[in-house]
């Protein structure tokens, strides 16, 4: 399963979620913020793995933060082959 960590008015989030949508990747959404606060599952991802950006990006074998096509591309690649 993927997950997007996204934030309003985001168009790295925008771009990402249209990317997996185009490439028939089934994701869930989940927003960054609770009010002014990150969540704490946001918040425990970007310090685990250096995240600075958004969208922040999970799937069972990849995750990344923003735009990051290569990234991307490795986790529609993984979800291909799990979906097979």
């Amino acid at each position: 399963m993927v997950i997007v960590w996204e934030k309003p008015a985001c168009p790295n989030c925008n771009t990402v979620k249209g990317i997996l949508r185009e490439e028939g990747i089934k994701f869930e959404t989940r927003q960054i913020f609770d009010g002014n606060n990150i969540t704490p599952e946001a918040r425990a991802l970007m310090d685990e793995h250096g995240i600075g950006s958004a969208p922040i990006v999970k799937s069972d074998h990849v995750v990344f933060g923003g735009f990051n096509k290569a990234k991307l591309d490795e986790l529609i690649d993984w979800e291909r082959v799990w979906e097979a």
